[in-house]
C-alpha cells in the first residue's frame, strides 16, 4: 500500500531499523537523464538485489514501462529531454490500470524548477519524493516500507 508521508525518505533511523536485507523478484525503473545518477542509484539497488532497468528519456521511460512491470518507478524531471518527468508520468498512468496505481517516486534536485516539478507531478498521484543525490539509506527506507512482502 502506498505511504503518501511524503517526508518519508527524509526519516532518521530508529533503533531497530536495518538496511541489512535483500529483496526478492523485485524490478524498478531508473528515469533519469544524469548518467552519474543513473549508475549511483543501480549500484544501490544492486546491494539490495534489486534489478534496474534504466531510461534517459521520458518516451524510453513510457516505452519500458509497456514492456515490463515494474514495482517502483524513480522519476526525474527530465527538464533538458524528449518529455519531461511529468509528461513520462502522465503516460505510465495513460497505460494500464497497474499504471494508474503504479507507486512513482519523483527525484528533484535543489534549483528552482523543482519546485515546479514537484507541484506538476503530484496531480499525478506522485508523493513520495527524494532530494537528489539519492542515498543508501533514503532507498532502503523506500524498499522496506513500500515492498516489506518482497524482503527476503
Amino acid at each position: 500500500m502506498l505511504n503518501t508521508n511524503e517526508n518519508i525518505a527524509n526519516q532518521k533511523p530508529a533503533n531497530h531499523f536495518t538496511t541489512d536485507f535483500k529483496m526478492q523478484n523485485t524490478h524498478i525503473l531508473i528515469v533519469d537523464h544524469n548518467d552519474i545518477s543513473n549508475h549511483q542509484l543501480s549500484l544501490i539497488f544492486d546491494r539490495f538485489h534489486v534489478k534496474s532497468d534504466v531510461a534517459k528519456s521520458g518516451k524510453e521511460a513510457v516505452r519500458l514501462y509497456q514492456e515490463h512491470p515494474y514495482d517502483i518507478v524513480f522519476m526525474d524531471s527530465l527538464s533538458a529531454s524528449d518529455m519531461d518527468g511529468v509528461e513520462a508520468v502522465n503516460g505510465i498512468r495513460g497505460l494500464s490500470q497497474h499504471g494508474k496505481n503504479q507507486l512513482i517516486v519523483g527525484m528533484i534536485s535543489d534549483h528552482p524548477g523543482a519546485v515546479d516539478f514537484r507541484t506538476r507531478i503530484k496531480a499525478f498521484q506522485v508523493e513520495l519524493f527524494l532530494l537528489k543525490p539519492v542515498n543508501y539509506f533514503q532507498i532502503a527506507v523506500i524498499l522496506r516500507n513500500e515492498l516489506r512482502d518482497k524482503i527476503l
